[in-house]
């Protein structure tokens, strides 16, 4: 999981990492995702796609929520409570460009966002960008670029432009890089890998991401997991699964799991209809 999604086939999530991945869908597919975050902030988020001619519609909402917080005026004094959410419609379409016999896959896709942000009694909305391209030159490479967040500069969005590369080989095997630059945060480089096990229709997965500099866990309950120096891995499974009843219905769930030093672990749960 991370950025290097970019660079992955994936049909549904397309629409969050790299809405090109619309294009590639062949079924249609409902994902939805829980992140719990540290000091109670939290990310809700389904999105679908729905297979047309050539290429697929996606859509989706996103959440971001957290707590109650202390609010304090400028001299400190308590004011009360508050809280803060960000909420995201999205709609989008991927369509493959070129084929093989043109010389690579090709999809290009684009994705509608409208973002409202809430702080307290106070709230703004705007709309934003993200277009994308995968390209499959060879058998199992998969380039993927995305660029996240186009925004007039009165929305002031974080711009992202992500690039990344994923190779699969003996078919079990996936490893994927990516390079992540933002205009409001240092340039982030992350690798991960994925090997299934198609026996048991599952897969595990490891990935790693820099980071700014964390101090160490102190109340961790996992003592491994407590030092800074492991924050930006992440850990995780996922298994499939086919009902007896409906043989036309897929269904898998994965799990991930990710230390941030003193600021605790994220935990990540998606379970995904495909059919």
């Amino acid at each position: 999981t991370g950025v290097q999604t970019c660079a992955l086939p994936i049909w549904a999530d397309a629409l969050r990492w790299n809405p090109a991945g619309l294009g590639l869908a062949e079924e249609k597919e409902v994902s939805a995702t829980h992140i719990q975050y540290f000091q109670d902030v939290h990310i809700e988020n389904v999105n679908s796609v729905f297979p047309i001619e050539e290429g697929g519609i996606g859509a989706g909402v996103f959440y971001l929520g957290s707590g109650a917080l202390d609010g304090r005026n400028a001299t400190g004094d308590q004011t009360g409570d508050f809280k803060f959410y960000d909420m995201v419609g999205t709609l989008g379409f991927g369509r493959k460009m070129l084929t093989r016999a043109e010389g690579a896959d090709v999809s290009v896709g684009v994705a509608l966002k409208i973002v409202q942000e809430t702080i307290a009694d106070q709230s703004f909305q705007n709309p934003a960008f993200d277009v994308g391209t995968l390209i499959t030159p060879i058998d199992d490479l998969n380039i993927g670029f995305d660029v996240r967040n186009l925004s007039s500069s009165k929305a002031n969005f974080a711009r992202e432009m992500v690039g990344g590369a994923s190779y699969t080989v003996f078919r079990v095997v996936t490893g994927a890089l990516a390079v992540d630059y933002s205009n409001d945060a240092p340039m982030r480089f992350s690798v991960g890998g994925e090997y299934k096990v198609p026996e048991i229709d599952s897969a595990i997965r490891v990935g790693y991401q820099t980071h700014d500099a964390l101090d160490n866990s102190l109340d961790s309950k996992v003592p491994a997991l407590r030092g800074a120096s492991i924050a930006g891995l992440t850990m995780g499974a996922g298994v499939g699964y086919k009902p007896p009843l409906f043989p036309n219905l897929r269904l898998n769930l994965d799990y991930a799991m990710a230390p941030f030093g003193a600021l605790g672990i994220s935990h990540t749960l998606t379970v995904k209809a495909r059919w």
